[in-house]
């Protein structure tokens, strides 16, 4: 392990290779969370068992920016309810200060850069991938409180994966043709720690589980992917709900329009 690198807030560790980052935040969770106190950035230049959604692999080549938030989610870090929908905020956060984090780095490159959010978590430019959030949470016993009471420590993981320093075709054959890089797209070499230093920036005001601010239901509607088209959710009463997709609510939960009104649940693969 190397020593962690003070920035700001949060303590960043870094890596030349991890088999996830993810994976090494949980770890690092359950052998010593009394000790963890404030937020922690791992970064790896490569993974060599990335993580995506559902567990799919991740391809990590050296010269993206692979990491894993670790955020204690005890005072002074709550900021929210983590019960019931209310942490669907989280995760609506993250990926938007993953937009604006991809937006700041490509502004200028273009004339015209088509960034967008896909729910519930990649990040689309020109409508290909070029960036992935994975968001988890871990409990683990207070190993160090001799109270019986005393409940679990809380930890938030939120492992982020962006394209940057290496073009598509770096990419497995099945992944390639539907992703893209920051390299690709601005046709120069990026400066990672000033990417790095731009997701710190962006992240940490997003850890947070109120309800959304009006002003963030905008951002999301105005960069939400494939808006308009069919989708499909399950309501809180389980229920599956088929139609256009419009946004999310100030829970997180995501929207769809009908001919009879609209519904609000998780977002379902249509097929």
């Amino acid at each position: 392990m190397t020593t962690p690198d003070d920035h700001a807030a949060i303590e960043v560790y870094r890596f030349d290779s991890l088999d996830s980052t993810s994976l090494h935040a949980r770890r690092e969770v359950e052998s010593g969370s009394a000790s963890i106190l404030t937020p922690r950035l791992y970064v790896s230049k490569t993974q060599t068992s990335g993580r995506g959604q559902r567990g799919r692999p991740w391809a990590s080549p050296i010269g993206g920016l692979w990491c894993t938030f670790l955020v204690p989610w005890t005072s002074p870090w709550t900021r929210g309810d983590l019960r019931g929908n209310s942490i669907g905020t989280l995760g609506v956060r993250t990926g938007l200060a993953c937009v604006s984090a991809v937006y700041d780095i490509l502004r200028g490159d273009r004339a015209s850069v088509s960034i967008s959010l896909k729910l519930p978590n990649d990040v689309l430019v020109h409508s290909k991938k070029i960036a992935g959030i994975l968001t988890e949470m871990v409990s683990v016993p207070q190993s160090d409180s001799s109270s019986p009471a005393a409940g679990p420590r809380t930890f938030v993981l939120i492992g982020v994966g962006i394209n940057a320093n290496f073009m598509p075709n770096d990419l497995p054959p099945a992944i390639a043709p539907d992703a893209t890089t920051l390299r690709a797209v601005s046709g120069r070499e990026i400066d990672l720690q000033r990417l790095q230093n731009t997701l710190v920036h962006m992240m940490l005001p997003a850890l947070d589980t109120r309800l959304l601010e009006p002003s963030e239901l905008v951002a999301v509607r105005a960069c939400l992917h494939a808006r308009g088209r069919p989708a499909r959710v399950v309501t809180p009463a389980g229920l599956l709900v088929e139609g256009k997709l419009e946004g999310v609510d100030s829970s997180g939960a995501v929207i769809v329009s009908t001919p009879t009104g609209t519904a609000a649940g998780i977002l379902e693969p249509l097929y």
